[in-house]
């Protein structure tokens, strides 16, 4: 029994870890943040550390990781009710969480993105090609459903309608993030998607 209970201590220390570290990294960002800081967090020595993980960049792909899997989770539609406003809903609170940049990690996100050297380590950063993947793929499945529920009639690939999503909101949490715009700002911008978005989808009114 005892391995058992051993693997349940680093299974949540490992979690204690990550929240430590996520705390850090949403108050400092990723550039500005490193193993003593989480250290200094979490209270916990270097070597412990670091029998975890092996430098700042796999830690924070370890946070990455939870936090994508909590936005999968927030894209759980109900397709018994109206997809598209569903996604408005869903439209709205990534709005939230782009102007609130200094309670998530968007701003650790952005620095991340924009610092590593990803054409030269695409071995080491696998996770993020997997990540992109696998959001489309979910967005993907949304605008499916709209569409098998005769809301949607687009006249595009929705593969396509997905992708432009995701880099909308990524080229939105950039402008946030290098030009410090407002939250009207973003509102705006956040409407002419949202008008272009019906356009596309062929929304059924």
């Amino acid at each position: 029994m005892s391995p058992k209970v051993s693997e349940r201590y680093k299974d949540e220390k490992r979690k204690e870890l990550l929240n430590s570290a996520r705390n850090v990294f949403v108050r400092n960002g990723y550039l500005k943040t490193s193993m003593q800081n989480i250290m200094d967090e979490a209270k916990i020595s270097r070597g412990a550390l670091y029998s975890y993980f092996k430098n700042i960049d796999d830690i924070f792909l370890e946070v990455l990781k939870l936090e994508d899997y909590e936005d999968i989770r927030s894209l759980e539609f109900s397709y018994d009710e109206n997809i598209w406003q569903q996604l408005m809903t869903w439209i709205e609170n990534m709005l939230k969480d782009i102007f609130e940049i200094d309670k998530t990690l968007t701003f650790a996100k952005t620095e991340f993105f924009v610092s590593i050297n990803y054409k030269n380590q695409k071995d080491k950063f696998t996770y993020i090609k997997h990540r992109h993947a696998n959001l489309v793929n979910k967005i993907e499945n949304i605008f499916q459903a709209g569409v098998d529920r005769k809301e949607f009639h687009p006249e595009v690939c929705i593969n396509s309608i997905a992708i432009y999503l995701i880099s909308f909101f990524d080229g939105l949490m950039l402008n946030r993030f290098n030009l410090d715009m407002a939250m009207e700002e973003l509102e705006k911008q956040v409407d002419i998607f949202k008008y272009s978005l019906e356009k596309i989808l062929g929304l059924n009114r």
